[in-house]
């Protein structure tokens, strides 16, 4: 009887493991239109229930990007020119870097210690950087003239990138740049974590197809994004855009987005309201945080709630198997 009252407190030791090590999911975005605001939404899934909550309200600095770093707790937002990090729930705020224009996108690499941003609205000088997570060690990747210099074709532009993406494990960035609308030149590009050669995925035949805001399944090879203009879609395809299918329409004119794999779901924006629905765009649930036609969401980014350190869940582990090897010498 003994012994088996042991072995239950051992396995529970053990499978409490994952709740001490497990997070919730949450939105994390920025607003640009009506407040200039830095906020989440929470719990999900289960958007048509889910609570707002403000991290930052930046009058006139049209906070355009934000990211999460889970593994370190921390969320990064645009604020002007300048790159800002916080917890996740807002708090201890601090500018990390000042850059030379604008931000337009930020995107985080925690597994190898990296944030990556672009700077918009300063032709010719618009161009994508990397630094520490912490700010230091800015160094400028891609611009018109390193294009150029390494050769470079024409179309591939740093002009008004909006949406960066990264792949940890093969070592690549992408990019999509707009450059005004200027025909072959709003296209999605990829290059080496550290710059050097740039190619072309694919090229937009005009705004009505260019991607506006995106995400990427790296394991699978696959893109999703949204298209304004007059086409108002979210779309999937191939990296390339070969297979591409309509996954939403006629719901109006979308802008961020993100996904979900492990969990299944795609979410965007359309002006204050957010969906959720499956990953081919079926069982769409939704809820509008603003009443104002001016709201419009300028990026987002999938994170934690909370974070729950990771020492009390190896004491745990640690404690739950040496309790059973003790059960298993006195037991036997």
């Amino acid at each position: 009887m003994k012994c088996a009252m042991l072995s239950r407190l051992a396995i529970a030791l053990l499978v409490s493991v994952l709740p001490l090590t497990a997070t919730a999911a949450g939105v994390y975005f920025t607003e640009t239109g009506f407040g200039d605001t830095v906020s989440r939404v929470s719990p999900l899934p289960g958007v048509a229930s889910a609570g707002l909550t403000t991290l930052a309200t930046l009058p006139g600095l049209d906070p355009r990007g934000v990211a999460v770093d889970g593994t370190h707790g921390h969320v990064y937002h645009a604020s002007g020119s300048s790159i800002v990090r916080t917890r996740l729930d807002g708090s201890d705020a601090m500018t990390i870097l000042t850059a030379p224009a604008a931000i337009g996108d930020i995107e985080v690499d925690p597994a190898n210690g990296k944030v990556y941003f672009s700077t918009i609205f300063s032709p010719p000088t618009d161009a994508i950087y990397s630094a520490d997570l912490d700010g230091g060690s800015v160094t400028k990747l891609h611009d018109a003239a390193s294009l150029a210099a390494a050769g470079a074709l024409a179309t591939i532009t740093t002009r008004d990138v909006f949406n960066i993406k990264v792949d940890s494990d093969a070592g690549l960035l992408y990019w999509s740049a707009d450059d005004g609308g200027v025909a072959g030149r709003t296209a999605l590009n990829v290059t080496p974590v550290g710059g050097g050669g740039a190619s072309q995925l694919w090229v937009a035949g005009s705004r009505a197809d260019a991607i506006t805001k995106m995400a990427i399944d790296f394991a699978s090879d696959t893109l999703y994004y949204t298209v304004g203009s007059t086409t108002n879609e979210v779309r999937r395809a191939s990296l390339d855009n070969s297979g591409m299918v309509s996954l939403v329409a006629g719901l109006g004119r979308p802008g961020a987005l993100d996904i979900d794999i492990s969990g299944g779901n795609l979410y965007f924006w359309i002006g204050a309201t957010l969906y959720q629905g499956s990953l081919d765009g079926t069982g769409l649930s939704s809820q509008t945080f603003s009443g104002s036609s001016l709201y419009a969401v300028s990026d987002m980014a999938l994170g934690p709630l909370t974070v729950v350190p990771l020492p009390p869940a190896l004491f745990a582990l640690g404690a739950g198997f040496a309790l059973l090897l003790r059960l298993r010498k006195a037991c036997a």
